[in-house]
């Protein structure tokens, strides 16, 4: 990489503007390009309709994650103003990848180190083709606030822990530690996994501070304390026990046995893992050949023990959701964030062990495999947009027309290189029930009718062809 940068006559400085760049508007161009779902139109609806009613809707009825303020209030500006969505997205995803930096290092990101920027580039390569789903939880409105969004406070949590244990602390201000209760509250709300996990996190550290004697700061505690309310609040509103017990499908797996819920992790297990390019397994092999290779001398290191450590952690994550029945790829991000961080730690081990700097070849390998799936991963995103413009165009001539209803099909989805990095979309039209309908029939202002439900697939297509044109009568 040294003579890369010679050759091409760059210094760090420009390269982090490059990549940096190219993640956003990455970033930007997918936010930008994903349509609207069902979610996004139920929401706005709800919210022109009635907020408050649409407040209690999003903790009694749905998941009462904490984002769901920002759902009710920010997805109904976002709906408004999706383009400045889109350019806010990047900027914080970008700072999600800064704090893993930070995290890992233990200081911030020194844009004249050329081994800082290697290691920058590589988080933004892996953040954006190994999180499971990635268009769910970074470019679709509701998913980023759901996922991403939510996570960036986790993300700050752990940050604020590694400051405290390289022996810093912020100023202890009634302010900081307001905004730092505010901060733990939104993790410890943040997701039915991911919460309980980062208590479990923040309760291990408090345990190790006082065990090595380390000065707790005040907002520490409040930060923990955020997050236990968070969590009380997150599993004592209604919405998490009406998910759980109306819905008959959680209801029968509820009432099932050990084994079937055991099968039910097997075909669990494999999405996660596929998602991530099999790293954990990785990450277990070699922690265990170099626990065996040098014994008891790396086991006691920082880095050995942190990558075993949020390995665990991501498991952890995973198999809470391993045991539910139905569970979409986008549930995992935050484990698959939790392996990416234990991956980045063992990499660190292996150089200060053997000293050889393996991040400078698998980046190398990572960047060309990315450059060359790029197209593939863009291409369906334009196919998408272009067939949800169209559909629309059409259903509001068939209301410009004075219909009183229009036929439509769903929006055929191009797949992309991957299982995991093939668009996951939600379509506006894809419910049937009565209760849906009034919903788009308040969105368009005209009824919208699906003849065939069966219709929402996946083509079998090249990647690089364009999806089959839609079939949008305008008929009553």
């Amino acid at each position: 990489m040294e003579k890369l940068f010679k050759n091409i006559n760059l210094n760090p400085k420009i390269c982090f503007g490059i990549i940096a760049f190219c993640f956003c508007a990455f970033i930007l161009l997918c936010s930008y390009l994903y349509p609207f779902t069902s979610d996004e139109v139920r929401i706005s609806v709800l919210v022109h309709d009635n907020i408050f009613q649409t407040f209690y809707f999003a903790f009694f009825h749905e998941a009462p994650r904490f984002i769901n303020l920002f759902l009710t209030l920010g997805l109904y500006w976002a709906i408004k103003f999706k383009v400045f969505f889109s350019f806010l997205n990047p900027f914080v995803q970008i700072s999600i990848i800064y704090f893993l930096f930070y995290f890992v290092k233990g200081r911030k990101l020194n844009i004249n180190n050329q081994a800082d920027i290697m290691l920058f580039l590589f988080i933004c390569l892996t953040y954006l083709f190994m999180v499971p789903s990635p268009s769910t939880t970074l470019f679709w409105v509701a998913g980023a606030f759901n996922y991403s969004w939510a996570f960036l406070f986790c993300v700050l949590v752990l940050c604020l822990f590694r400051f405290t244990y390289k022996g810093k602390q912020l100023k202890n201000t009634w302010y900081i530690n307001v905004l730092i209760f505010f901060i733990g509250l939104s993790a410890g709300m943040s997701n039915e996994n991911t919460g309980p996990m980062m208590f479990g996190i923040s309760l291990c550290f408090i345990l190790f501070c006082k065990y090595k004697k380390i000065q707790i700061p005040k907002y520490i505690y409040f930060a923990f304390f955020g997050m236990v309310l968070g969590i009380i609040l997150l599993f004592g509103l209604g919405g998490s026990y009406r998910r759980l017990h109306e819905n008959y499908i959680y209801t029968f797996f509820v009432n099932s046995d050990l084994i079937n819920k055991l099968l039910f992790s097997v075909h669990h297990l494999n999405k996660f893992l596929k998602a991530l390019y099999f790293v954990p397994v990785i990450i277990f092999i070699a922690l265990l050949l170099i626990a065996y290779d040098k014994k008891t001398e790396v086991i006691r290191k920082e880095k050995f023990i942190l990558s075993l450590f949020f390995l665990i952690c991501g498991f952890v994550l995973a198999f809470v959701l391993f045991a539910a029945p139905l569970v979409p790829e986008r549930a995992y991000y935050s484990a698959g964030i939790f392996c990416l961080i234990s991956f980045l730690f063992l990499l660190d081990l292996f150089r200060d062990v053997y000293k050889v700097y393996l991040l400078k070849y698998i980046t190398l390998f990572f960047a060309i495999y990315c450059l060359i799936i790029s197209p593939l991963v863009i291409i369906p995103y334009f196919s998408l947009y272009e067939n949800f413009k169209e559909r629309d165009s059409q259903i509001y001539l068939a209301k410009e027309k004075g219909k009183e209803k229009v036929y439509t099909d769903m929006i055929y989805i191009v797949p992309g290189p991957t299982k995991n990095l093939t668009i996951t979309y939600l379509d506006l039209v894809r419910h049937h029930s009565a209760k849906h309908k009034e919903v788009l029939k308040k969105w368009y202002g005209i009824e919208v009718i699906v003849p065939d439900e069966t219709n929402l697939s996946i083509t079998n297509k090249n990647p690089l062809m364009k999806s089959p044109k839609l079939d949008i009568s305008l008929n009553k």
